[in-house]
């Protein structure tokens, strides 16, 4: 998206990979703004503060702007292990991330 001249907004659970990635992008696309929100969206969404708290770091991160594009990538899975073997709250949560998230 940056090579195409986008704006940026980076949105994971990691800040110090989120940083590096956005340096990254920064060093290459030096015509693009990138901003970071660092924010664990396996528990995000568990109290109204949290979505709140979340979506006003997106706005300001984005200079209150529109968001021309979308890429909703959030996802978990231990593919290792078989869904029988996991507790049903893990099972729940990597739900939850996987649809909402």
């Amino acid at each position: 998206l940056a090579a195409a001249g986008f704006n940026v907004l980076l949105v994971a659970r990691r800040k110090e990979k989120l940083m590096k990635v956005a340096e990254t992008i920064s060093e290459n696309f030096t015509n693009v703004k990138v901003a970071v929100v660092s924010c664990d969206l396996m528990t995000m969404g568990q109290t109204n503060k949290a979505c709140r708290s979340f979506l006003k770091d997106v706005d300001e991160a984005s200079g209150h702007g529109n968001i021309g594009i979308l890429v909703a990538n959030a996802g978990n899975s231990d593919l290792a292990r078989h869904f029988t073997d996991h507790s049903l709250d893990r099972n729940r949560d990597m739900l939850h991330l996987n649809t909402l998230g």
